[in-house]
C-alpha cells in the first residue's frame, strides 16, 4: 500500500509539471530543459545566449498564412560575451578548468545542462566552438518555442538552404496574393486554405504553367505551414492534383547538349578574354556538377595530386564538394563529395588547374566573379553563336558532360550517377536520349560545329599561348579563304 501511494503522488507531480504556463515571449533564447533538473544546470540554462529571433506568433486558431508570418533572412546580430559574474556555479567551474584568462561564453557552458554531467575542458571547448560556428551560419532562422506556435523549427528548416526557402517564400506568397485578388478568405481554417490551394492549382495549370511550378508550392507551402502535413486526405488530393497535371503536361525536359556546342562556348569565352569563367564552365562540365556547386568552391578544395600517392592519384586532380568541417551539404545531403579529375584526354588541364591555385590563400573563392557574372558570360556566347532557340543554359553542362561520358563508354550509367550526385534514374533517363541529341545536332549550324571542332583540337596549345583563338565572330572573319 505505501508503494501504491507514493505513486499517485509521483503522477500529482507530474500532472502539476504539465500544468504549468510558458510565457508568451521571450527576449532570451532559453533551450528545452533537461528532465533531470540540477541547480547548476538550470543556472547555466538562465544565462544562455542573447539573440534576436523572429518574433514568435501565437498558436493560431485559425490559418491565415500572411507574408508578415513569412520567415526573413535578417542576419543576425552578434552579443558580446557576458561578464564572468553573471556565470552560475557551473560556469564559474568551467572557467577554472579551462584557467582562461578571459571570461567564457556562455553559451560554452551549456554542455552540463544538456548532458547532465559536470563541464569538462574538451566538452567545453568543444560546445563553444560548435555554438559559436551554428549561431553564425543559422542563427538568422531560429525563433524560440517555433513548433509551440504553430511554426517550423530550425532544425526542420535547415533542411532546406537559404536559397531554397528563399523560394518557397516567393511561391508562398504568390499564392497568398492570389487569395487577395479573388477575395478568399484569408482567415481560414487548414481544410478551407488547402481547398483553395487545389483552385489555385487549376489556375496554374490553366495558365501555362509547369508542373514542378505547382510541385514546389505546394513543397514549400508545408514546409512553411508544417500544420498542413496532417491533413492528409487533402494531401492525397492535391498529390492527385499534381498527378494529372504531370500526365497531361509533362514536364518539358531538354536535349543533351553535344560537346561541340560546349566547346564552340567555352572557346568564345576564352575569345573574349574571359579565360576564368571559360574553366569554370569547363570545370562544372568535366565534373557533371550544379552550377552552384563549382561557383562555391574554395582554393583548397581544387585538391593537387601528390607525389606520395600511389597509382592514379599521383597524376589526378579532385575536387572537394561540401566538407563536413563547413556543415553545409549538397542538395542530396552528401559530405566531402570526391570527384577526381581522372579523363585522360583532359590530363593537359593539370597545369591551368595548378595556375588557379598557386599562390593564393586557401580559404579565398576558386572564382571570385561570382555565379551571375559567369550566367551572364554564358549567354553572351549563346547569343554570339546564335544558339537562343536552342534553349541553352548553364545547368546543361552538367547534363552535358553526364550525357557524354555514358554515349562515349567514358564511365558506366552506376559511376556517372554517383559522379553527378543523383539519387534516382529519371535524371540520368533524361540525360542520354540519343535521338534527342542527334536531332539537336542537325539543328547546329555548321559553322559553330566547325568551331567547337576547331577549339576541341587545339585547346592545349591554345591555353598556352601557341595557338590564338578569336572569338566566334571573329573567327569566321580570320579563317583564310
Amino acid at each position: 500500500m505505501p508503494r501504491v501511494n507514493s505513486m499517485k503522488s509521483m503522477k500529482k507531480k507530474v500532472n502539476l509539471t504539465q500544468s504549468k504556463k510558458a510565457p508568451k515571449s521571450m527576449k532570451v533564447v532559453k533551450p528545452l530543459r533537461p528532465c533531470l533538473r540540477r541547480p547548476a544546470a538550470m543556472e547555466a540554462i538562465s544565462t544562455a545566449v542573447v539573440v534576436h529571433p523572429l518574433k514568435a506568433s501565437p498558436r493560431p486558431a485559425s490559418t491565415q498564412i500572411v507574408v508578415s508570418n513569412l520567415p526573413s533572412v535578417k542576419p543576425l546580430v552578434k552579443k558580446p560575451a557576458a561578464a564572468v559574474g553573471s556565470l552560475g556555479p557551473t560556469g564559474k567551474k568551467a572557467l577554472a578548468l579551462r584557467k582562461a584568462k578571459s571570461p567564457i561564453s556562455q553559451s560554452s557552458i551549456l554542455s552540463a545542462a544538456f548532458t547532465g554531467r559536470p563541464p569538462t575542458v574538451a566538452r567545453v571547448d568543444k560546445w563553444a566552438a560548435s555554438s559559436e560556428q551554428r549561431i553564425q551560419k543559422f542563427g538568422h532562422r531560429y525563433s524560440p518555442a517555433s513548433a509551440q506556435s504553430g511554426g517550423t523549427t530550425l532544425l526542420e528548416k535547415v533542411v532546406v538552404l537559404d536559397s531554397g526557402e528563399s523560394d518557397y517564400v516567393l511561391r508562398v506568397q504568390a499564392f497568398e496574393q492570389w487569395r487577395v485578388v479573388n477575395q478568399l478568405p484569408c482567415q481560414a481554417s487548414l481544410d478551407v486554405v488547402l481547398h483553395q490551394f487545389l483552385d489555385y492549382l487549376d489556375d496554374m495549370f490553366l495558365a501555362g504553367g509547369g508542373q514542378a511550378d505547382g510541385s514546389k508550392t505546394w513543397t514549400g507551402l508545408m514546409h512553411l505551414v508544417p500544420q498542413l502535413r496532417d491533413q492528409v486526405p487533402y494531401g492525397l488530393r492535391v498529390r492527385k492534383a499534381l498527378s494529372g497535371w504531370a500526365k497531361r503536361a509533362p514536364t518539358w525536359s531538354r536535349a543533351p547538349t553535344a560537346e561541340v556546342v560546349v566547346m564552340a562556348l567555352i572557346g568564345d569565352m576564352i575569345g573574349r578574354k574571359m579565360l576564368p569563367e571559360a574553366l569554370n564552365c569547363l570545370l562544372q562540365y568535366l565534373t557533371c556538377r550544379r552550377p552552384g556547386e563549382i561557383d562555391a568552391l574554395l582554393v583548397d578544395q581544387l585538391i593537387p595530386p601528390s607525389k606520395m600517392a600511389r597509382g592514379h592519384l599521383s597524376e589526378v586532380w579532385g575536387v572537394l564538394l561540401h566538407p563536413q568541417q563547413d556543415s553545409m551539404p549538397g542538395k542530396t545531403g552528401e559530405f566531402d563529395k570526391i570527384i577526381l579529375l581522372n579523363d585522360p584526354e583532359w590530363s593537359f588541364m593539370s597545369a591551368h588547374w595548378r595556375a588557379l591555385t598557386v599562390n593564393r590563400p586557401p580559404k579565398d573563392p576558386l572564382f571570385p566573379m561570382g555565379g551571375s557574372v559567369v550566367n551572364l558570360c554564358f549567354q553572351v556566347s549563346v547569343e554570339n553563336l546564335n544558339l537562343q532557340t536552342e534553349n541553352l543554359v548553364r545547368y546543361g553542362l552538367r547534363q552535358a558532360g553526364a550525357n557524354n561520358d555514358l554515349l562515349l563508354g567514358k564511365r558506366s550509367r552506376e559511376e556517372v550517377e554517383t559522379r553527378a550526385g543523383l539519387i534516382t534514374d529519371s535524371p540520368l533517363n533524361r540525360y542520354t536520349k540519343e535521338t534527342y541529341a542527334l536531332r539537336a545536332l542537325h539543328r547546329i549550324p555548321l559553322a559553330v560545329t566547325d568551331y567547337g571542332t576547331f577549339v576541341k583540337a587545339n585547346l592545349p596549345t591554345v591555353l598556352t599561348g601557341q595557338v590564338p583563338l578569336h572569338s566566334f565572330h571573329d573567327h569566321q572573319f580570320a579563317k583564310p579563304n
